[in-house]
């Protein structure tokens, strides 16, 4: 959690959290960043699953992890939200350990995978002619 920056004085304070994570936090006994950090991600949303806390996503996993890096939670480095997910004891998700941050591929009709930002790129090309 070294930003080389004063650390932040509340849970609120780190990036991608916000009063709402706060106060899930508290209520499993995690007030500070400090602890947050000691605790570490996949443990404290263990706790806060065992809790049975509303709310508590894969997402949240991958944002309370990006808070201790102080980064946005899709900026998480590669592999990063897999070894999260297998830290707390998740099974694996289609999208942990994607190489870039909302990626998805899906199959062409030949079987071949075929990327979001290119099934984009074919609906903005006009239909051929049907002869």
């Amino acid at each position: 959690m070294d930003t080389g920056e004063a650390p932040a004085r509340r849970i609120r304070d780190l990036r991608g959290l916000g009063p709402a994570s706060e106060r899930a936090l508290a209520r499993v006994g995690v007030r500070t960043p400090e602890q947050l950090d000691a605790l570490g991600a996949a443990a404290a949303y263990r706790l806060l699953v065992d809790a049975g806390t509303p709310g508590v996503t894969r997402t949240f996993l991958w944002a309370l992890a990006g808070a201790l890096l102080d980064l946005d939670r899709r900026e998480l480095p590669p592999g990063e939200e897999a070894a999260l997910e297998r830290d707390a004891g998740l099974a694996p998700s289609t999208r942990a350990g994607q190489l870039g941050p909302n990626r998805s591929t899906r199959t062409s009709a030949a079987g071949k995978p075929r990327s979001t930002s290119s099934l984009l790129a074919d609906s903005a090309k006009p239909d051929d002619p049907q002869t």
